[in-house]
């Protein structure tokens, strides 16, 4: 993965922000500051969103698909495990 160089200049109330963050977090220089907004966000943002649709995707297992799959295979279970076997 390529690296990402940022350039940015900021105005007086969003440098102040920065420079409280920076300070408050005991980070020596801006770009640890960055890394660190970066991987908050996106632990708290963007992958709760991607756990919750594994926990859905689970439910949604666990509630529809796997009955449905337990009912097939009691119905049907032998012959289904005979297909693939020589005669």
């Amino acid at each position: 993965m390529a690296s990402k160089i940022v350039h940015t200049e900021l105005d007086d109330k969003i440098a102040l922000r920065f420079d409280l963050i920076k300070s408050h977090l005991g980070l020596k220089n801006d770009g640890e500051v960055i890394r660190f907004l970066i991987s908050n966000f996106y632990t708290d943002k963007i992958d709760e969103r991607y756990s919750k649709k594994r926990r859905d995707a689970k439910d949604e297992y666990e509630k529809e698909i796997k009955p449905m799959l337990e009912d097939f295979m009691d119905k049907y279970g032998d012959q289904w495990r005979r297909l693939g076997e020589d005669e």
